[in-house]
């Protein structure tokens, strides 16, 4: 007669051996979740243990948002800059959440935000990989090395404590998928397919570039389904359902409430091609091979293996594991690479998982040895490329002190800095958006009163304002191509400080000018 005894890991056994008889089988539910749960709690402490001042995407979220806010409660605040024109995702949607959230508990709780969002993806990651391998031996052993593999990868490290809009939306991609997984491998009802539609839909509006992962999540639906003939008719239905809920949402929102959000899609998504600043395919493939290259292999391993016996599962995974960042590479885009990987490997966890779940099956000390060793790498890689990619810029905290002694002893000066969106978040209580201007080209045009009614741009704009003490104090400290060409000292400016971020030795010069102040 079986005990049961074998059916179990035998760290479980172990475990529920320190229990009285008549305890096991209730503690067993609880017994069997530790492993995610101390891959949850690696991953939180990871990414907790990230520090660094506000990058300017998550200053320029969490600034805007508080201003629409400013703006919901006065009609007389108007956000003049139109984030929905340039933003990638709905300004009305995350930079406002955010913005609440910094209100309450400032920028750590923003990234708390970002944690929890990462943390409840792992667990759809988890979750989806149990039902989807369940007729594996053990599957919860998939489960668990794909929870492991996609946790502790250096992007997904990252942005569990990055306040942007980009945790929040990977995070219902992955719970879409996750609900396609289950809602076909258990032939739930047709009507799931509208929970899953809803977070597609909301996952794009949130960060636009997500719906690069949408088709694949629909057709997840139509595949898993697909294996076993009682559900194929219940599999069509709820993809067809799911597909149709995201595009009445989608369509109806840039039809009603979110007609204006149609400029910045285009701007930022669908003719971002125009914008981009060339890198070579060979840097972009090695800065990836840097940040996750032994999770892709893992991932590209497990799709390899589930060739053999489920090929178009394993096509459609492995799709969806590249699909964005080769699309970027393919692109020559740099920007943001590093967060748009964690699209490919909520796909691609899955598959890591159940390659290292059937090497451990196989019993071989070498094998579990490679096992071992496979994740001591993610981990240590993980934990290394995490921590440099949240040093990629410099902390403002000494730029910061300084110029706030400026804006404390001139209230109302314009000051022309390179990057403004960090100095514009932390002296948000003492300042206002007009009296900032950034360098990047096209964003300032300046109608010169000397010149008639001609109104200058890029360049030359900056130079007359510089020239007319339109600006009174300008921070530079060469990192855009206008600010590498503007000399201040051509126009009366003093230089009068530099200060310097001793961590990473970035440098600003400031200059001032205090002939005409406004009033």
């Amino acid at each position: 007669m079986s005990t049961g005894v074998a059916a179990r890991p035998t760290w479980r056994a172990a475990l529920e051996s320190f229990l009285p008889a008549a305890k096991r089988p209730s503690a067993d539910k609880y017994i069997r979740r530790i492993p995610i749960a101390l891959i949850l709690l690696v991953q939180a402490v990871s990414a907790l243990r990230l520090s660094n001042t506000a990058f300017q995407d998550e200053a320029l979220y969490l600034y805007t948002g508080d201003w629409i806010l400013k703006s919901w409660a006065d009609p007389h605040v108007v956000v003049y800059t139109h984030p929905e024109s340039f933003f990638s995702g709905a300004p009305m949607l995350y930079p406002v959440l955010g913005a609440l959230l910094d209100r309450l508990g400032g920028l750590a709780l923003a990234r708390l935000f970002s944690t929890v969002c990462m943390l409840s993806a792992t667990a759809a990651v988890y979750w989806g990989t149990n039902v989807l391998f369940d007729h594996h031996a053990r599957p919860r052993t998939a489960g668990i090395f794909a929870a492991f593999v996609f946790a502790l990868s250096a992007p997904v490290i990252f942005l569990s404590n990055f306040a942007t809009f980009d945790a929040p939306s990977f995070a219902l991609i992955a719970w879409a998928a996750a609900l396609s997984i289950w809602s076909s491998k258990r032939n739930r009802s047709i009507v799931w397919g509208v929970p899953i539609g809803v977070l597609c839909s909301l996952a794009v509006l949130l960060k636009y570039s997500s719906a690069i992962d949408v088709p694949f999540v629909m057709l997840l639906t139509l595949v898993v389904g697909w294996a076993v003939r009682s559900t194929r008719a219940r599999a069509v239905a709820r993809g067809a359902v799911a597909g149709l809920t995201a595009l009445v949402l989608l369509v109806g929102s840039a039809l009603t409430w979110g007609s204006a959000l149609l400029a910045g899609l285009q701007k930022t998504t669908t003719d971002r091609a125009a914008m981009v600043h060339q890198t070579s395919v060979l840097t972009l493939v090695s800065q990836v091979g840097v940040w996750a290259g032994l999770t892709f292999a893992l991932m590209i391993a497990g799709a390899i293996y589930l060739m053999r016996r489920q090929p178009v599962l394993a096509v459609l995974m492995l799709a969806g594991t590249i699909a964005a960042t080769g699309y970027q590479i393919w692109m020559g885009e740099a920007v943001s690479l590093h967060k748009h990987l964690t699209l490919g490997i909520i796909f691609g966890a899955p598959l890591a998982g159940a390659v290292l779940s059937a090497l451990v099956r196989t019993g071989r000390k070498v094998t579990v040895l490679l096992v071992a060793a496979a994740c001591y790498a993610v981990l240590v890689t993980g934990l290394m490329q995490s921590e440099k990619l949240f040093h990629v810029w410099p902390a403002t905290t000494p730029l910061h002190n300084t110029v706030e002694f400026a804006v404390d002893s001139m209230p109302w000066i314009r000051t022309l800095a390179e990057v403004p969106e960090p100095l514009m978040y932390s002296l948000k209580d003492k300042t206002g958006p007009w009296q900032w201007t950034a360098t990047y080209d096209g964003s300032f045009f300046y109608d010169d009163p000397d010149e008639g009614d001609r109104v200058f741009q890029g360049l030359e704009a900056y130079q007359h304002a510089l020239e007319d003490n339109y600006f009174q104090l300008v921070v530079l400290d060469r990192s855009t191509p206008i600010g590498q060409q503007l000399q201040p000292e051509e126009f009366g400016f003093a230089q009068t400080d530099t200060v310097t971020d001793a961590a990473s030795g970035h440098t600003w010069r400031i200059y001032q000018r205090f002939d005409h102040i406004p009033q």
